[in-house]
């Protein structure tokens, strides 16, 4: 392990895409930060503490309003070493936005660090390693959702039972069945969404009253033979 960096002061950013990633104790935020203190540690550099900051959020390659903060933050205190535990901490969106990320990198002369790879982003070489990290990070993640959605399909076709994602499919909303002692819900079990639109804030609609209905009609207009952009019109 080099100790070029020895005393060096550095940054961490741990981050996870939801609330539920965060609770799991493989991709906490805090395993995260105690990986890159203790790689930190290894080389010697001094953590700015007030320079380490988590961030939960789904978002776009530019749109992470945490990281932002963090690199104006890091800028204004003179920090140039930035430390994340893995790659897919900064994108999963492949070679592309990896180079984005370094490019952003270089101009603010800041270096990255990849904990658990002992990687130094400094040169072409390691800079060629990152974005190899971040393709294959996309690839496990692309991988990892197509398996997803293949074991909701069998448990709706075998079953008939849909697995609880991120949303419920149009025309049906989450209701909680099951909460913890602090009233948080824990289950949930899917239902018929029948609050009109005027409930949900939209104003009366013409077409159907509820979003089910809406749900309902649109199918059966569909098995007529309408096409979707009759249908949308």
């Amino acid at each position: 392990m080099t100790t070029d960096y020895r005393g060096q002061k550095c940054a961490i950013y741990p981050r996870v895409s939801s609330d539920a990633q965060a609770q799991e104790q493989k991709n906490s935020l805090g395993e995260q930060e105690r990986e890159a203190r203790a790689y930190a540690a290894t080389l010697g550099m001094t953590i700015d503490d007030v320079c380490v900051m988590q961030e939960v959020y789904t978002s776009t390659v530019t749109h992470r309003p945490v990281l932002n903060r963090l690199l104006a933050t890091m800028r204004e205190r003179g920090v140039r070493h930035l430390i994340v535990d893995a790659a897919d901490r900064l994108t999963r969106e492949g070679s592309a936005a990896a180079g984005y990320f370094l490019t952003v990198f270089r101009e603010a002369d800041i270096t990255l660090h990849v904990a658990l790879e002992d990687l130094i982003v400094n040169d072409d070489r390691s800079e060629r390693e990152f974005m190899d990290l971040a393709f294959a990070a996309k690839k496990d993640n692309t991988q990892r959702t197509a398996r997803s959605k293949r074991t909701k399909r069998g448990y709706a076709r075998d079953q008939g039972r849909y697995m609880r994602g991120n949303r419920c499919p149009y025309g049906w909303r989450d209701e909680a069945v099951e909460w913890d002692d602090r009233g948080r819900p824990l289950n949930f079990r899917k239902v018929h969404d029948e609050r009109t639109y005027g409930e949900l804030g939209f104003g009366e609609n013409s077409y159907a009253q509820t979003p089910f209905a809406t749900r309902e009609k649109m199918l059966r207009q569909a098995q007529q033979g309408l096409s979707s952009l009759a249908i949308a019109d």
